[in-house]
Order: C-alpha cells, then sequence, then structure tokens
C-alpha cells in the first residue's frame, strides 16, 4: 500500500511539474509573440512617419515663388508627423515597462525612434526659422537610465503648456539624453547639457532643471502671439 501511494505522490508531483513547464513556456511564447506584435505595429507606424519626412524635405525644393505654399504645407505635414509620434509614444512606454528593454530588437526600435524626433525637431526648427510662422519649438531631454521625477513632471507641464498654448503653435520633441546617438552628444555639448531635465526653445535658449508651467508660458507667450491662456 506505501509503495502504491508513494507512486501516486510521485506522479502526481511530475504531472504538476510537466504542468508547470508547459504553462511556463505558454507564457514564453505568448509574450514572445506580445513583444514581436507590438515592435512590428510600432515598425509600421515610423515606417509611415519616415515617408512623410521625405515628403517634407521633397516640399523644400521647391521654388521660391511658392514659398507661401511650401510653409502652409510642411506646417500641415508636421502636425501629420505630431499625430503619429503622439500615436506611438504609448507604445513605446508599454513596451519599455511590459518587454524585455535589453532585447536587440527593442533598443533597435526606440534608437528609431528618438533619431525620428530629433528629425521632427529639425525639421520643426526650420519650418520656424525659414517660414517665420507664429510657432516656437522646444527640445526636451529626459532620462529612463536613472529615476528622475523632475523629468516626468518636466514632460507634463510641456504637454499642459502645448494643450494652453495650441500643437499648432509650440513644437514639443523629448527625446532620452542617454541614447547612444551621435546628433544627441553633438547637441548636449554644443548647448553644455550635461544635466536632465533641460529643455531648448527655438534652437537658442537652455532651461536647465525643472521650469514651471508659469514660466515657460510667458517665454513662449513673449516670443509668439498666444490665445488666452487661462
Amino acid at each position: 500500500m506505501a509503495n502504491r501511494e508513494d507512486r501516486r505522490v510521485l506522479k502526481v508531483a511530475i504531472m504538476s511539474f510537466i504542468l508547470a513547464v508547459f504553462m511556463f513556456l505558454v507564457g514564453v511564447l505568448i509574450g514572445s509573440s506580445l513583444q514581436r506584435s507590438y515592435i512590428a505595429d510600432a515598425e509600421k507606424t515610423l515606417y509611415y512617419i519616415q515617408s512623410q519626412f521625405e515628403d517634407l524635405e521633397s516640399a523644400m525644393y521647391l521654388p521660391y515663388s511658392n514659398k507661401d505654399l511650401t510653409c502652409k504645407y510642411l506646417a500641415i505635414k508636421l502636425q501629420d508627423v505630431d499625430k503619429s509620434l503622439e500615436r506611438l509614444q504609448p507604445s513605446i512606454v508599454k513596451m519599455e515597462r511590459d518587454l524585455n528593454v535589453n532585447s536587440e530588437m527593442y533598443r533597435m526600435l526606440k534608437t528609431r525612434f528618438i533619431s525620428t524626433r530629433l528629425k521632427y525637431w529639425l525639421l520643426s526648427e526650420q519650418l520656424r526659422s525659414s517660414c517665420n510662422p507664429n510657432t516656437t519649438t522646444a527640445l526636451f531631454f529626459y532620462t529612463t537610465k536613472d529615476k528622475c521625477d523632475d523629468c516626468t513632471t518636466q514632460g507634463y507641464i510641456l504637454s499642459h503648456v502645448q494643450s494652453k498654448v495650441g500643437k499648432e503653435n509650440f513644437y514639443v520633441s523629448a527625446v532620452d539624453v542617454n541614447e547612444d546617438l551621435v546628433l544627441i552628444k553633438t547637441i548636449t555639448l554644443a548647448y553644455n547639457i550635461s544635466d536632465v531635465p533641460a529643455v531648448i526653445i527655438d534652437g537658442s535658449t537652455v532651461k536647465k532643471g525643472l521650469v514651471n508651467e508659469s514660466v515657460l508660458i510667458d517665454y513662449i507667450c513673449s516670443k509668439i502671439t498666444c490665445n488666452s491662456t487661462e
């Protein structure tokens, strides 16, 4: 009887082990499938944004006599790109939180995403300086490498300011300062940025440390015509 009971216990233990291994493998497969799905969706959006950039760059070669038309076209296209980046941002944040951030696929995707944001900033600067519309730009540096509560707060403040001033007037691009890109290193060196948060406004003025909402709005509205920000 004892041997029979021992065999039964052993059988249950083996079945439990097999079931646990099976569930683990299913979890790994589902996680891997979700990761590929997230990345594939993000890749599609980045590909679309890249096609919009190519249209923008082509438009810049239009004859000078069509400058007004070109500027209007650039403004519309940049707004379209901004919407795409805004839709993509939650996916990047979700992947950073839920997936293996050390995976090669994720790191390559994030690098492309940050590069796209930098290109967006450069084009918005070109729109501002060449077309001289009623716009201002901000390049916001943050970090995900270390805990940075001020970076999170600054991001919320910039989003709130943008909603008050108007997205068509205030172009904001946020980049991770720790991303290994030559352009990031060049910009931080040129503007003497050694700590975050930091915000470059209109490619010239650097605001270091946490900048509150009223200071940002006052500064921006001293450079462009703002609607009521109440």
